[in-house]
């Protein structure tokens, strides 16, 4: 039977479902080792929904039978997370004795718990201050997760940043861990902001340096007068120059003959057909389809002359600020189109681009792109199986034409392992992302103010050089095309 569940695991690529839990437990007890140990493996794989394994896995931890498989039973436990909480005084019994790999490993799965392992925050330190042997950098991401009850910590972080030259290359570690403790961490923000400001330091230094600070003290950047480039994610080779003062005219209200328009027109992506062109995210893939013809594709996986815009979309795209409040409340529109595809690697993600110079758009991806909580999950419907783009799909990508964010796609697929489903109708943590950036009581005003912050990028230098990753260039012509073409709302 495990054989048989262990190869449908294999083909689907997706964790089980908590029904096979039992089904494990039961092979826990076979004679055989490797067949534990593949159990052991297919509970890893479930993660939480394992958590009914647990007074298993707690039994198994100190009998013979485990004594091969001791870590990985641990690693299971770490694995299932905060509902292994029951597990966190007989994980730190192992913290205490003198194993050191049995050691490591209980300390990363204490972090795996989190909050719930609160109780071993003086044990997990002393590892990460040497006291006793063990990976110091595994305990320094434990606390981090484990969080605010690990302020204890917060000095010897602090020590470790200002003192662990030779090992550098981990102080992101460090950096998240300060990040993950949050408020209680506030006596490392001034090391913090100097490290963010260091123009000498690494890109990823600066960057989760400022991302700590946020987390520690959200108005600490404004009132410090920290280098926006810092609290960049992405972009550290460009900064916000002076914005351009452009007058918006007062614009009439929508009447209800143009709303039942813009409606009908949605409606009408069900009927999309062919691979399009601006489905597909791509690096170097620009399109907008009021103006035909205008499109460019690099790594991408739409080719030849199937790349078509249909009208619908581009005359959705050419109301710019008008369509764009339906076309957010349409992103959970589950209608199917006509266009399917079969792919048995494809993933799901909440993973939104954009400018985070732009503090609209800065206060949404911040917090998104912590790893913490950006969602990647398996796709349950993909694997060996056909998908069918919904519409709600087809508006997420017209709404990046809208608002000049090319990263707006489905898919983003370039054959280099998975391909990812941007699918805002799927995953929730995504639409909601979107319509907090560009929803609007006066979407013609946040629209145009996205695109002059795109168009008053600069850019900045890193360690006395000038740094063009294209980024600067790419935001200015694109804000400037959507600025200057036949749409008819902007000025």
């Amino acid at each position: 039977m495990l054989q048989i569940f262990l190869l449908w695991r294999w083909k689907g690529g997706r964790p089980a479902p908590p029904a096979v839990t039992p089904l494990l437990v039961e092979t826990l007890k076979d004679k055989s080792a490797e067949v534990r140990d593949k159990a052991l493996d297919a509970m890893a794989s479930m993660g939480p929904t394992a958590k009914d394994a647990v007074p298993a896995l707690m039994e198994a931890l100190p009998s013979k039978d485990f004594l091969e498989h001791r870590k990985e039973v641990v690693h299971v436990l770490g694995c299932i997370g905060p509902e292994a909480k029951a597990a966190v005084p007989d994980l730190l019994e192992l913290v205490r004795k003198d194993d050191r790999g049995l050691r490591n490993q209980a300390v990363g799965a204490l972090g795996g718990i989190g909050p719930a392992a609160k109780s071993a925050v003086p044990e997990i330190l002393k590892v990460g201050q040497g006291e006793v042997k063990g990976d110091r950098w595994t305990a320094i991401w434990a606390l981090g997760r484990i969080g605010p009850d690990a302020k204890d910590a917060v000095p010897t972080l602090i020590d470790v940043l200002k003192t662990d030259k030779p090992e550098a290359d981990k102080d992101d570690d460090t950096l998240k861990a300060l990040r993950g403790i949050g408020p209680a961490a506030k006596a490392a923000v001034p090391a913090l902001l100097e490290m963010a400001r260091d123009q000498q330091a690494k890109p990823s230094r600066r960057q989760y340096a400022a991302r700590a600070v946020i987390a520690i003290d959200p108005a600490n950047p404004a009132r410090s007068e920290m280098e926006i480039a810092s609290l960049s994610i992405d972009y550290l080779g460009i900064r916000q120059g002076k914005m351009p003062v452009v007058k918006l005219e007062p614009r009439p209200p929508i009447t209800e003959e143009k709303k039942k328009h813009i409606k009908a027109l949605i409606a009408k992506l069900a009927e999309i057909k062919a691979p399009e062109f601006y489905m597909w995210v791509a690096q170097t893939s620009r399109c907008f389809t009021p103006v035909f013809g205008e499109k460019s594709l690099g790594l991408g996986l739409a080719t030849g002359s199937t790349l078509k815009s249909p009208n619908a979309l581009g005359t959705l795209v050419e109301m710019g600020p008008d369509a764009l409040p339906f076309l957010l409340e349409a992103l959970d529109d589950k209608t199917p189109t006509q266009l399917t595809w079969r792919d048995s690697r494809s993933i799901f993600s909440s993973e939104i681009r954009g400018n985070c110079l732009n503090p609209v758009e800065r206060r949404v991806l911040l917090k998104a792109r912590d790893e913490d909580e950006v969602t990647r999950a398996l796709d349950p419907d993909v694997f060996g199986l056909s998908r069918t783009l919904k519409v709600g799909d087809v508006c997420f990508a017209a709404i990046g034409q809208i608002v000049s964010r090319p990263s707006y796609g489905a898919i983003d697929g370039v054959g280099f392992g998975p391909d990812i489903v941007y699918s805002p109708v799927e995953v929730k943590a995504l639409r909601e992302r979107v319509r907090d950036i560009w929803k609007s009581e006066d979407p013609a005003r946040r629209l145009l103010d996205s695109l002059l912050f795109d168009f008053a990028m600069e850019d900045a230098f890193f360690n006395g050089n000038h740094i063009d990753w294209g980024d600067r260039s790419n935001y200015q012509i694109e804000a400037a095309s959507c600025i200057t073409s036949p749409r008819k709302p902007l000025p």
